[in-house]
């Protein structure tokens, strides 16, 4: 066999109740069509597991992924993702992370671990030098991730790599996430509980393998186009400037006709979709962090860009796990009615700490403060640290908002802000088809990085250079962010296939194109310099495209139709307060045409129902009516 360059042709299989653990070696053709991220994962979860079972049934898999070029130490790649079935949604759950972690590994020489089975026991997953080992964790059970990382470096040495989870993954808290060196988190989908289910507190990785590539000359030359391109990418350049995109950090209007920001009312949720008002966008303002920075650069390996910045409480339980995203400052925030900024760090600490996906506990919290039901209203600060103390302990009322917005709501209300039971991200569909339609769609639900934002490619807020990237992929005119139209569900096509294709590569959306630094054709180009094989933009599509199809596919075998691929009904009865959009609402009749107009684009039938996709799937070979 030929030397193999960016990837490792092993995946690790631990079956957790027998103790055991074997080695997979596919061959290249198995990777140049499943590539890995979520594709790979799929493809699993159709293979190895027999449809219909829950999430915590010891069958399912949790599987962690990195890709044929994910782990090298170059912009945008030092990124992993996890894939199960989700205990919210009952399809599939993707989280993924950028960090250390996804460096680790590729550098445990396995491209990907799939843990399966469920131990007597807490248990962790370590690789190393000595091999791999699953060693008791009943000590490290109840701890919260940092104490469980200190434990862990003190054990294995400060050189290793801990995903781990908290007090939510361990009492099975739906939307639990899983904490990669203590501030990066695998969220959405609740796959914290899913490893907590399992009994499996944490994995491990202190092996230091490099991989090689096969044109290190041609990997270091597009890295340092990259690096040149930052200063000239208005986007990329927020992300690294202080404090970040996570804030309204001020830009050039030059950059922009009037391109929205975070501090833009309307941009997003204020309580719970309620209202558009900015009363709480205040405290999203740059000025507010600047002070409470405490790390601004080194979180991705190999990459310029820095994008996550760390900021830390005047009396933060912990430091270290302070990495924080733009859409948790919104969902802890205005989401909540909030205006503190120690408030919106804290939580986020807090939710690093037990492991809870932010986004989803901002949004169950919010559920709760407008149903007058929990004893809390919008603007409660003093009780929002409590209870993301008691949703992680499943402790009082807590318990019951551990359950998610779905299980706690009656059908039909209003003001349940989720799809598929998978709580809403805080980015405003209303004015937005194209985030509307990706909501509804997206195979592992409501995702805020389906796809690139419509305001990107709108005819008033659009970026000057949003076009110079996206003709590849076939769009070359601008669409109102508003319009519900066959070609804005064109647009919504090749956008959403290329980021799923960028998700497929563990390749970070927050470097690729059409907005980024880099172009379609570079990241084609960054895939043959370093796997070697002849690669180009269609290679890409054809990733992008298969991954959204096999999920399609699984979410279908699991019950899950295009009847779920519906909004709140407050998105179509409550129209927006204030704004440029004032008094928008969808109009349900041009939404389910543009769902049925995404359909038929989809290769799917005019029902959504992938059934052409399931036909290959069974040609292949993949067992998608039966598993194991």
């Amino acid at each position: 066999m030929s030397e193999r360059f960016g990837f490792n042709g092993r995946v690790l299989w631990v079956d957790l109740e027998n103790k055991s653990t074997h080695i997979e070696t596919p061959d290249d053709s198995f990777y140049r069509q499943y590539a890995g991220g979520g594709l790979m994962g799929a493809h699993f979860l159709l293979r190895d597991t027999p449809p219909g079972i829950d999430a915590f049934d010891p069958r399912n898999l949790l599987i962690f992924l990195s890709s044929i070029i994910a782990g090298i130490r170059a912009p945008g790649l030092a990124r992993f993702s996890v894939i199960a079935k989700s205990p919210l949604s009952g399809g599939i759950a993707e989280g993924r992370s950028e960090g250390p972690w996804g460096i680790a590994l590729k550098e445990s020489e396995f491209d990907a671990i799939v843990v399966r089975g469920k131990a007597a026991a807490p248990v962790y997953l370590l690789v190393d030098a000595g091999g791999i080992r699953l060693l008791p964790a009943g000590d490290l059970w109840g701890l919260d991730t940092g104490k469980t990382t200190d434990a862990l470096m003190e054990r294995h040495g400060n050189d290793c790599h801990i995903a781990t989870i908290g007090l939510a993954g361990e009492r099975l808290v739906r939307f639990a996430s899983i904490v990669a060196d203590r501030s990066h988190q695998a969220a959405r989908g609740g796959l914290g509980a899913v490893m907590g289910s399992k009994n499996l507190k944490a994995v491990v990785l202190a092996r230091q393998e490099s991989v090689s590539v096969a044109d290190p000359a041609g990997l270091r030359a597009l890295a340092d186009a990259y690096a040149a391109g930052i200063e000239g990418n208005v986007l990329t350049r927020l992300q690294k400037t202080p404090p970040g995109a996570t804030f309204g950090a001020p830009f050039d209007i030059s950059d922009a006709i009037q391109n929205p920001s975070i501090t833009t009312p309307g941009y997003v949720s204020i309580e719970n979709f309620r209202t558009s008002r900015a009363d709480h966008l205040k405290t999203l303002s740059a000025d507010l962090y600047l002070p409470k920075m405490v790390r601004s650069e080194g979180g991705c390996p190999g990459c310029p860009n820095d994008c996550v910045k760390s900021f830390a409480a005047k009396h933060s339980r912990d430091p270290r796990a302070t990495g924080l995203q733009q859409e948790t400052a919104a969902a802890l925030g205005p989401n909540l009615g909030v205006s503190e900024p120690d408030l919106i760090i804290e939580g986020n600490t807090l939710c690093h700490l037990h492991g809870l996906d932010p986004v989803s506990a901002g949004m169950t919290i919010s559920f709760a403060m407008e149903s007058g039901e929990f004893g809390i209203r919008f603007g409660d600060a003093d009780k929002i640290l409590p209870l993301i103390e008691d949703i992680a302990h499943r402790r009082g009322v807590g318990d019951r908002l551990a359950e998610g917005v779905k299980r706690i709501s009656a059908p039909g209300q209003p003001f349940a802000m989720h799809v598929k039971g998978i709580e809403m991200p805080t980015c405003e569909p209303r004015f937005q088809a194209g985030i509307a339609l990706g909501y509804a769609v997206s195979p592992t639900g409501p995702r805020y990085d389906f796809g690139e934002h419509d305001w990107d490619f709108d005819t008033v807020t659009g970026w000057k250079h949003s076009l110079d990237h996206a003709r590849a992929i076939g769009i070359t005119e601008r669409i109102p962010m508003e319009e519900f139209s066959e070609r804005k569900v064109k647009q919504l096509v090749a956008l959403s296939t290329l980021w799923s294709a960028c998700d497929t590569l563990n390749f970070c959306i927050f470097a690729s194109p059409p907005t980024r630094v880099f172009s379609v054709e570079q990241v084609a180009r960054l895939v043959a310099v370093i796997t070697g094989w002849p690669a180009a933009p269609a290679d890409l599509v054809g990733w992008g495209k298969q991954r959204l199809d096999l999920m399609r596919a699984y979410n279908y075998r699991e019950g899950l139709t295009a009847a779920d691929d519906w909004l709140p009904e407050r998105f179509f009865r409550d129209p927006i307060d204030t704004g440029r959009f004032k008094g928008r609402t969808i109009d349900a009749t041009r939404f389910r045409e543009s769902l049925r107009q995404y359909y038929v684009a989809m290769g799917w039938s005019e029902e959504g129902n992938p059934q052409a996709t399931t036909a290959l799937l069974q040609d292949r070979g993949c067992r998608c009516s039966g598993g194991l």
